[in-house]
């Protein structure tokens, strides 16, 4: 399920880019349980962000745009 972190911005891209063809679309999202184990989680992510980043420089000839929301604002806890 979409959620407005990455509904938002793909909406925009097509607005604004209507006639342009676009490639497969790859929705990487905010895992729910970065909030219980947001440290325990930086290792992780490191290793997926050096795959992501071999596997576009595989890709010969190939422009590719990156998206980045950071829309955390409607899932911050109660308490801070």
């Amino acid at each position: 399920t979409l959620r407005w972190g990455e509904v938002i911005p793909l909406t925009i891209l097509k607005n604004e880019s209507a006639a342009v063809q676009f490639p497969p679309i790859i929705v990487w999202s905010h895992p729910v349980r970065r909030y219980d184990d947001s440290v325990i989680m930086i290792p992780e992510l490191l290793r997926m962000g050096k795959a992501i980043y071999h596997w576009f420089q595989s890709l010969p000839s190939i422009r590719v745009g990156v998206v980045i929301s950071s829309d955390l604002s409607h899932t911050h806890l109660e308490d801070g």
